[in-house]
């Protein structure tokens, strides 16, 4: 029942319909950047940050080798930091800042 010509026609559709896709594909820009975080981050945002567990976060930082800043009993996390520290540069350690009274 069907016309050879036409299941001809239909196959290089298809074929330049897949190269159509492949040129947009190419042509899509990719997505912007993530916006970087700006100031300090919390022990969560910082567990996210690393894509590591808020415990993790909390165990690294208290046991030093995370750098962060004490402010009064909270623990905050300078961006920066956390990126030297990801790529393995040396990091300072924590920075405590008491809260006046």
């Amino acid at each position: 029942m069907s016309d050879p010509a036409i299941v001809l026609l239909l196959e290089r559709l298809l074929v330049a319909i897949e190269g159509l896709r492949a040129d947009l594909a190419a042509r899509t820009p990719a997505p912007p950047p993530a916006p970087e975080p700006e100031g300090l981050l919390t022990a969560k945002q910082a567990a996210g940050f690393l894509r590591m567990s808020e415990s993790w976060v909390y165990q690294h930082a208290e046991s030093g080798e995370l750098p962060c800043i004490h402010l009064g009993g909270a623990l905050r996390f300078d961006p920066g930091e956390l990126r030297a520290y990801a790529r393995g540069e040396p990091v300072r350690q924590a920075t405590v800042l008491p809260l006046a009274r």
